[in-house]
């Protein structure tokens, strides 16, 4: 893909996702994502209930709660307190 088609796709990928300054989450991916490779099902359990644990103190989760509906949106992991699971893999 050329540069100007990767910057295009992204900005069509982005365009209303929500910045939410405020959000507990931020700089904390890693946390909230569906599956890490290596990863024990015990593992994820304790991982994705840490993440919905941020979620509920946080001063933004209206604002996530309401881009969670947002139809193009295809996330997985945690987000505004719920866990989004991929389909499992085979």
């Amino acid at each position: 893909m050329n540069p100007d088609g990767a910057t295009a796709l992204l900005a069509a990928i982005l365009t209303g996702t929500p910045s939410l300054p405020q959000a507990a989450c931020r700089q904390r991916a890693p946390l909230f994502d569906d599956r890490h490779d290596g990863e024990s099902v015990e593992q994820q359990r304790q991982r994705l209930d840490a993440a919905r644990g941020v979620c509920q103190g946080c001063r933004a989760q209206a604002a996530c709660h309401t881009a969670l509906h947002v139809p193009r949106h295809g996330g997985i992991g945690v987000q505004a307190g719920r866990v989004l699971m991929a389909p499992p893999r085979h």
